[in-house]
């Protein structure tokens, strides 16, 4: 979550500031020596998702099924595409029309023989379904504390910093990653150094796909309305 960007910040800062070694650009901790660039994460939020239904898909299911003694049906989880099903039993494929047979109306897997004793077999399908992206935004705040023994020195380095990070903003962005930069203030630590600290928002989406099945809508005929609609007798 948060190391995608951790990772590409010290990637872009590493080996491209002039006069701060590598050793000395840190997240979290403190660096061996000056100058130096302290990176630390200042807390993150989500914003509420956002759910989208996409375009629907083919997925591919496989399903295990125990059928007790003297039961030889069984209720697919998701609607089967017709001809899409293999059935298997002890490593032996079955064969749909002789060993088995599918109600597709009401997603119904029937064996054509009854066992006195209890049967595990496997199914595989394949089933329309639509896909859902649920979409939720990570903002997280991160410090960017440049140290140094003179103001001209820190001032030179956050310079580069800013500099790097506006220039490698479509590589963030490819990685989903949007910099946004938030302001900063100037300070003497407890050791007397000269600190720089800029404040910086890395958002970025997190996706998640799931696959509902398509729900099959049952348009009633003439006939069976006027069956329906027919009084009972009294």
């Amino acid at each position: 979550m948060l190391v995608e960007i951790e990772t590409l910040l010290l990637k872009t800062l590493k080996g491209n500031l002039s006069n701060v070694p590598d050793e000395n650009i840190v997240m979290g901790g403190v660096a061996p020596s000056l100058p130096a660039v302290v990176l630390m994460n200042f807390g993150f939020r989500f914003t509420p998702e956002i759910i989208e239904s996409t375009q629907p898909r083919i997925q591919v299911l496989k399903e295990d099924i125990l059928l007790k003694v003297g039961e030889s049906s069984y209720k697919f989880k998701n609607p089967p595409i017709e001809n899409s099903t293999t059935l298997e039993e002890s490593s032996a494929k079955l064969k749909e029309g002789e060993d088995f047979t599918i109600d597709y109306k009401r997603n119904m897997l029937n064996l054509e023989e009854t066992r006195k004793s209890s049967r595990k077999l496997t199914v595989n399908y394949s089933s329309r379904a639509d896909s859902i992206a649920k979409r939720m935004k990570l903002e997280a705040k991160y410090l960017i504390d440049v140290y140094g023994k003179e103001w001209n020195q820190v001032d030179a380095i956050a310079e580069q910093i800013v500099s790097m990070l506006i220039s490698s903003d479509d590589e963030f962005r490819q990685e989903g990653i949007r910099i946004i930069p938030k302001g900063g203030r100037t300070t003497n630590d407890e050791k007397d150094r000269r600190k720089l600290q800029m404040a910086y928002v890395f958002e970025r989406e997190m996706v998640v796909e799931t696959a509902v099945p398509v729900i099959r809508t049952i348009i009633p005929t003439i006939k069976q309305l006027e069956v329906s609609k027919k009084p009972e007798k009294e």
